[in-house]
């Protein structure tokens, strides 16, 4: 069954933004914990490009009663300060986007990506542990302007790059044209043709470099 949950607050008491992880702890720790049994990544989304909430999207194992979603309707639970309600959602055929590599075309469970990527950088780290991996945040003193470090545990303010388009927003930001053409197949296909060609180039050329160098090993090994 497909829910979702209302008026989530969007920022965590740190700073930083709330994420499906996040979501998935709170869940956990609900009195409502035996019923949040998830199919798949929950999916936050801003309400609004300044609003500091958020709905979060989510589907749940159910049978054919929907008796779990019966449960779950109308109920609420502490997020933070927040008490956030659940109500129904309805499912849509628009385009998956894979909550790992963020990329649209595919959903969560069959990427292929050989790492996540951030929706915030599109570097090769989770989303959660961008601060500590993203160069933005790491410093770089000899670039002008110079690049601060990110203090630990306070949220990056540095500027964003969407995997799709390469705007200066997440990937999971409703703004992006990707978004707004979610329901457009010809659309999507079309710009997603050279990012599905791209990483088979990449994927390619990884696997060769990788053959190349078990060549060389065994060459090594038999002199």
């Amino acid at each position: 069954s497909y829910l979702k949950v209302m008026d989530v607050p969007f920022f965590k008491a740190d700073g930083q933004q709330v994420t499906a992880d996040n979501v998935r702890a709170v869940m956990r720790k609900s009195h409502m914990a035996t019923s949040f049994t998830l199919v798949n990544s929950p999916w936050v989304m801003r309400n609004s490009r300044c609003a500091d909430t958020a709905t979060v999207w989510f589907d749940v194992l159910d049978s054919q009663s929907g008796a779990t979603a019966k449960c779950l309707i109308g109920s609420s639970f502490q997020f933070g300060p927040a008490s956030c309600f659940v109500r129904a959602a309805h499912s849509h055929s628009g385009i998956p986007l894979c909550q790992r590599c963020w990329h649209w075309g595919h959903s969560t469970r069959p990427c292929r990506s050989q790492a996540p990527r951030c929706p915030r950088c599109a570097g090769p780290h989770t989303e959660a542990s961008h601060c500590d991996h993203a160069s933005c945040c790491r410093g770089n003193p000899s670039v002008k302007p110079s690049q601060e470090l990110t203090p630990a545990g306070a949220p990056c303010l540095h500027a964003m790059c969407c995997v799709n388009c390469k705007g200066d927003h997440s990937a999971s930001d409703q703004w992006c044209p990707f978004w707004h053409h979610r329901f457009d197949q010809g659309w999507l296909a079309e710009k997603l043709a050279p990012l599905d060609l791209w990483e088979a180039f990449q994927e390619i050329s990884q696997k060769t470099a990788e053959a190349e160098c078990k060549g060389r090993r065994a060459l090594g090994r038999h002199h």
